[in-house]
């Protein structure tokens, strides 16, 4: 609402008096006997702001002179008064009448004196009225009106969506300067106990029938997704590119129902978002109802069989209790793997038996660890060993060559989240001297440490996140030693 101020001019009445001041009329000098002329009139009186009054004019005749001479004659008449003075105008002063003109001289003879002259007449000229006053100064603005509210801004008030099976949902959304953080998400902030910044969108996902379900995000910002069926408790997310500038993407098998999808962003930007809802099957990267596992293919022998049923895993890597008695890796010079005949194993099938301590949420409970498998490796000499996870037989990163850039759904068998720890003289017990876990989920997992000569080291292939379906797979164990 605009505030507005008025202000009026007061018109102030008053009649002043000012002395005539550089304006004298002369009186009129064409004179035939001299005689005293009569005064002239007194000026009009002034009214301020409106029209000044008449003049008033005449005046008394002048007496008549008597004569000195001996004879009498008829003294000259008296010549007329001059004009009046012309009024003021209505901001000064009103003129004053002239003076009348003198009387005749007397003849030498004695006569009456001649007639005073007449006063001048006053001026009719009426005095102009007062300039008004300038107008009041204007008021100031009205404060600016709230601004709106956004869709999606809250779980009260999401973005509705629906899909339906085997078709794909795009939209274009945005993170505005003005969205707020509504929703807590582990992957945007680990700490519970300390609210995160990041400003977020809300949508309601209805899912029409149960279906391999795949959101992806596009975004030049360091965007985050996360899937609940309940808006206030958090079930899925991921936050896979940090830095932003890249593409999110999160896949489950989701049942028919209603879900809340949160995009979180550290900073505004628009955003592109695709979902997919396809009919589910073994082989498509998701553990659907009915499978024990799905590594993205129908293949036997990589952990995951034909049908998608879990093939027996290797025992005599499960733990510290069947390995520690075995005979060591022995390492030689130069690049080796450490699975059986250079083919790859699986952690499908394993059992979560140890954990590293990179493993642990910051400030929060232990993670839902995943499956893993120990190797014993050793050498005769001291040197430095560079131990990486994630590096198929042919040395080729699972996720992709290019190992910056995200793999698309679906996965291949090995691209999964790796973790890699590593401990030295005992499997149980001994000091941990390296835990590796990379930023980038199917990033390669490599660590770099000096080894002493006879002595063991045992190296865990473990996963991340278990229970998201993309903590277990197929890895190889690759070591290049360089001997001091």
């Amino acid at each position: 609402m605009r505030n507005v101020t008025s202000r009026w001019l007061a018109a102030m009445m008053s009649s002043l008096s000012f002395a005539a001041s550089g304006c004298e009329l002369i009186a009129n000098t064409d004179r035939t006997t001299s005689g005293a002329g009569g005064a002239g009139g007194g000026g009009g009186d002034q009214v301020g702001g409106s029209a000044g009054s008449v003049a008033q004019g005449a005046s008394d005749a002048g007496a008549g002179g008597f004569g000195s001479a001996s004879t009498n004659g008829g003294g000259g008449a008296g010549a007329a008064g001059g004009a009046g003075g012309v009024g003021g105008a209505g901001s000064s002063s009103v003129g004053a009448g002239g003076a009348g003109g003198d009387g005749g001289g007397g003849s030498s003879t004695v006569g009456a004196g001649g007639a005073g002259g007449d006063g001048g007449a006053g001026s009719s000229t009426v005095g102009a009225g007062g300039a008004g006053g300038d107008g009041g100064d204007g008021g100031e603005g009205g404060a600016g009106g709230a601004g709106g509210v956004h869709p999606g801004e809250t779980c009260a008030d999401p973005i509705q969506v629906q899909v339906a099976l085997d078709t794909t949902y795009f939209t274009n959304g945005e993170i505005f300067t003005t969205s707020t953080n509504e929703i807590e998400s582990f992957c945007t902030d680990a700490d519970p106990n300390v609210p995160d910044l990041w400003a977020d969108v809300v949508y309601e996902v209805k899912i029409n029938d149960a279906c391999s379900a795949s959101f992806v995000v596009q975004s030049a910002t360091d965007a985050e997704i996360s899937l609940r069926s309940d808006c206030g408790v958090e079930e899925y997310c991921v936050n896979a590119v940090v830095g932003g500038g890249g593409q999110e993407s999160l896949a489950v098998p989701l049942e028919a129902g209603t879900y809340f999808l949160n995009i979180q962003s550290d900073l505004p930007a628009p955003f592109t978002l695709h979902i997919y809802c396809n009919t589910p099957a073994c082989g498509d990267g998701f553990l659907n109802p009915g499978e024990e596992c799905d590594d993205g293919n129908t293949s036997d022998g990589d952990g995951c069989d034909v049908s998608c049923t879990v093939e027996e895993a290797d025992a005599s890597l499960e733990d510290c209790a069947n390995v520690s008695p075995q005979a060591a890796y022995q390492l030689v010079a130069g690049a080796q793997f450490l699975t059986p005949l250079g083919a790859a194993a699986t952690t499908l099938g394993a059992l979560d038996n140890e954990h590293g301590t990179c493993q642990l949420a910051p400030n929060g409970p232990p993670e839902a660890y995943a499956p893993d498998q120990v190797y014993k490796i050793r050498s005769h000499v001291a040197g430095m060993a560079t131990i990486t996870l994630g590096l198929d037989p042919q040395g080729v990163p699972y996720c992709g060559a290019d190992v910056n850039v995200e793999p698309t759904f679906p996965y291949s068998a090995g691209c999964y989240d790796r973790t890699m720890f590593i401990r030295e003289a005992d499997c149980s017990a001994g000091a941990e001297v390296a835990c590796v876990e990379s930023s980038n989920w199917w990033g390669l997992e490599q660590a770099f440490i000096p080894l002493a000569a006879d002595t063991d080291y045992y190296v865990f292939a473990d996963g991340w996140l278990s229970g998201y379906g993309y903590e277990v797979g197929s890895y190889t164990v690759h070591v290049e030693f360089t001997p001091d």
